[in-house]
């Protein structure tokens, strides 16, 4: 289930039943007043089951949360004029989050190098590599994955690669349109057991390559992983099932 709702997510939230999703994962605008920012996140807690994962800029920050984490973000040219540029972005964690804790120690590390990896879509799009990670740290195949200001859909995009299901809420047609074409192009592959190639990849790969660690110069994922994860979109799922993926 792949759902997208053009529709304002102040009003859509409300129609939602409450513990209706298994999380919450969104980058909600920086700009809000605190009044907008604690009437949605009492709506995220009210639809999930298993706690929110909300991005947010320091210098106007989400509700205090239980955990942090900080993605660094490419160095930019960008609002440099008589100011500071901020390259760091937190992500404010809520409990009673779900933790899959068979992954390599590097998974859970609280500050990110993702890159975003060719052009994007919409201006503040958040590399797929690390929405991957926390889908991943914290929810299951098969969970409902509420991405409440879904913009061009990564998040929605990410949640079909790993075997989610996600809902998706905008209000900017275009953007929905944009999701849709997104999600539709992409084709999971599931190997035996039931895991995703992307999943079994990323578990994999995570002895070899910390996470974030990212060479200066290199954009997106690394080499390795970029032509790892090219392979596997080339083969099916029979072929995936490889011994390099012995004991996942």
């Amino acid at each position: 289930m792949h759902r997208l709702i053009h529709g304002d997510c102040v009003e859509v939230l409300k129609t939602l039943p409450p513990s209706s999703v298994d999380l919450v994962c969104t980058d909600p605008p920086y700009d809000l007043a605190e009044e907008q920012k604690r009437f949605l996140h009492a709506e995220f807690m009210r639809v999930s089951r298993h706690g929110a994962i909300v991005f947010s800029p320091p210098e106007n920050p989400w509700l205090p949360a239980d955990q942090y984490g900080f993605w660094v973000k490419p160095i930019s040219t960008k609002n440099t004029s008589k100011r500071y540029s901020r390259f760091v972005e937190m992500i404010f964690l809520y409990g009673p989050l779900k933790w899959r804790t068979g992954r390599h120690w590097s998974q859970y590390t609280n500050v990110f190098l993702d890159l975003v990896d060719g052009e994007t879509a919409h201006p503040f799009e958040k590399p797929m590599s690390l929405i991957k990670r926390l889908l991943l740290n914290h929810s299951d195949r098969g969970d409902v994955v509420l991405d409440p200001l879904v913009g061009s859909g990564t998040t929605a995009l990410v949640a079909k690669l790993l075997g989610r299901h996600c809902i998706g809420i905008e209000r900017e047609i275009a953007y929905v349109d944009i999701a849709h074409s997104r999600i539709d192009a992409a084709q999971p592959k599931i190997l035996k057991g039931g895991k995703s190639c992307i999943e079994a990849a990323g578990r994999f790969l995570a002895h070899e390559i910390p996470a974030g660690i990212v060479p200066t110069g290199w954009v997106g994922l690394t080499p390795k992983i970029r032509v790892f994860e090219r392979r596997l979109e080339q083969r099916s799922a029979r072929v995936c099932l490889q011994p390099a993926f012995a004991g996942l």
